[in-house]
């Protein structure tokens, strides 16, 4: 995958990824960044896209990567399903707050990261009370590399078990 977007999906600030072919793929993806160095105009560009995407729910701040990594292995995400392009206009009436309950409503399991450890929790609690089977949660802050490689870490070990 290109960057920015690479980063963007594996950071999480990138919710959704589109495909002109359907997908039966679902669970545990692997993100690897390709070789090409992104511009610098495009970063800037997506980075501004995304804060105005998350404006609308009233998020004015957003830890973005602090770094966009070519030919490397990123991360991972959790495939929930694939749907057709007529189908994703439903997306934008779907608070990005609210993204972590649609996944657990369709048995997702979830990693959750944000520097607040008490709201975490109370995601978490919700989350398995729509149905996500397996919920863990890493305080912290994804923009700091530290604590975004412990948390990727952290979570490549845990669901390296399923």
């Amino acid at each position: 995958m290109h960057q920015p977007w690479a980063s963007l999906l594996v950071h999480g600030t990138k919710r959704v990824e589109g495909r002109s072919w359907p997908s039966p793929v679902t669970g545990r993806l692997w993100i690897h960044a390709a070789s090409k160095v992104p511009d610098p105009d495009t970063v800037a560009a997506m980075e501004d896209f995304y804060r105005e995407i998350y404006a609308v729910d009233g998020v004015h701040h957003i830890d973005f990567p602090q770094h966009y990594p070519v030919s490397c292995l990123l991360g991972c995400v959790e495939v929930v399903g694939c749907v057709r392009s007529e189908e994703l206009v439903c997306w934008e009436d779907v608070p990005q707050s609210q993204l972590p309950y649609q996944y657990a409503a369709k048995g997702a399991c979830l990693a959750l990261v944000a520097r607040r450890e008490w709201s975490l929790w109370q995601v978490a609690d919700h989350a398995f009370e729509l149905g996500a089977p397996d919920v863990i949660i890493h305080p912290g802050d994804v923009a700091d590399p530290d604590d975004y490689n412990r948390f990727i870490q952290a979570t490549v070990d845990h669901y390296d078990q399923y």
